[in-house]
């Protein structure tokens, strides 16, 4: 299973800067993770940040296994 670390803006019920997310599922644009929300939800695979934010910018590094 890959891993992804998020690096970028926390933010509550979502994602947190720094940590680790393991990939439930992947297309060419989004990938879907359980977020810190305790929920699956997908993020987009360039610039994954809250739903509908604006100047919030985000990014995705994959963990060496």
């Amino acid at each position: 299973m890959t891993r992804l670390v998020y690096k970028g803006s926390s933010f509550a019920n979502g994602l947190t800067n720094g940590k680790m997310y393991e990939v439930e599922d992947v297309n060419q644009f989004c990938v879907s993770v359980i977020d810190d929300s305790g929920m699956q939800h997908f993020y987009s695979k360039v610039n994954p940040c809250q739903f509908g934010s604006v100047g919030m910018k985000g990014a995705w590094s994959e963990v060496s296994k």
